[in-house]
């Protein structure tokens, strides 16, 4: 159950407002469809198996509780992406390396 992951990689990106987001909506969708799955394993008339859902029942309704209502909380306020200047220079840096590279591949070629 990945629900964290998708909250942190949002976290990341500097989306804000997650509770009210599409993501949570995803999630809690995603969720219902392993409840249904658990559910009918619940349902089961073997008590082994009975008792295996209604524990994955239970693990996903404190798997989504910690989640979706405090997971977004502890995380804060997303970071500021990196500044725009800063990203120039690596593209700057990284154009003059592939020059530098294309002038030696070249000097091969002529020797």
């Amino acid at each position: 159950m990945a629900f964290k992951i998708y909250y942190i990689m949002a976290w990341r990106a500097g989306q804000t407002g997650l509770l009210q987001s599409s993501l949570t909506r995803a999630v809690m969708f995603s969720a219902l469809t392993t409840a249904t799955a658990f559910g009918s394993l619940w349902l089961s008339s073997h008590p082994g198996t009975s008792s295996m859902g209604k524990l994955m029942a239970l693990a996903l309704v404190t798997t989504m509780a910690a989640a979706v209502l405090f997971q977004p909380v502890l995380m804060g306020p997303p970071r500021d992406p990196k500044p725009k200047r800063f990203m120039r220079r690596i593209g700057a840096g990284a154009a003059a390396a592939r020059s530098q590279e294309a002038v030696a591949a070249g000097a091969d070629k002529s020797t």
